[in-house]
């Protein structure tokens, strides 16, 4: 009986741990910083880049960011985003060793370039957003291929295991397309870093998901047989 108890007890702390866990994004902007909820009600104070932990944020006032945010102004002891940088807090604390996170060697640009051409069938100048992550003993291409506001074409939000991208041929995991409705929307996935949120010691990745009226957030999960999928949280959008 005692044991069953014990049992019962640990599965209520368990689940109410995992409850209780939030991730914010945060931001400079209007010459300050913000703090915008993604996932958990309350205050997240650490602060992560590239999955490390790099200082604490605080929440303050209501701030204004689209017509559904929850943004507060935040002030920040340690590494500060710079414009158009954005850092991740929680509340739990996250393990993490030395990352290996870098920008795409040359081969890996030209060959990740060909495939976005072919996938999303232009020949148009292609805006970049992409670099290598290390979410956990594996590292990953994770970008964004973009075509200019005037081509229809729209982007390809990608996530690909280095070794399975060479000049020859690129296999990515995931290959999502977003297609402008009318030629000038905006309609792309930005990646912005990755944390480890479910301590199973592989980092989830995350991304904005920009839209005409705003953007949401979508936590990309890596499943069994390395299956990803995405959950979306609301963020500035309409």
């Amino acid at each position: 009986m005692r044991r069953v108890i014990a049992l019962l007890m640990l599965m209520m702390c368990t689940t109410l741990g995992a409850a209780e866990r939030r991730l914010s994004a945060v931001f400079s902007h209007d010459s300050g910083y913000v703090i915008e909820p993604i996932a958990g009600a309350g205050s997240a104070t650490l602060l992560y880049r590239n999955g490390m932990r790099v200082g604490t944020v605080r929440a303050g006032e209501p701030k204004s960011l689209g017509c559904v945010s929850d943004a507060r102004t935040a002030t920040i002891d340690g590494a500060k985003p710079e414009d158009g940088d954005v850092l991740l807090a929680t509340n739990v604390e996250v393990a993490g060793g030395e990352t290996r996170d870098r920008e795409l060697t040359a081969e890996e640009t030209r060959s990740l370039l060909r495939y976005a051409r072919v996938f999303l069938r232009t020949d148009a100048e292609l805006d970049v957003n992409a670099r290598v992550m290390d979410p956990g003993g594996e590292l990953l291409i994770v970008g964004s291929w973009s075509t200019p506001e005037v081509a229809c074409a729209g982007s390809l939000f990608l996530i690909a295991r280095v070794d399975d991208v060479s000049a020859k041929k690129v296999t990515p995991q995931v290959a999502t397309h977003r297609r402008r409705a009318d030629c000038t929307d905006a309609a792309y996935i930005e990646p912005l870093d990755h944390l480890d949120l479910d301590g199973d010691r592989f980092d989830e990745v995350i991304a904005r998901d920009h839209a005409k009226e705003g953007y949401d957030y979508l936590i990309w999960q890596r499943g069994p047989g390395g299956r990803w999928r995405a959950t979306r949280r609301r963020g500035s959008g309409c």
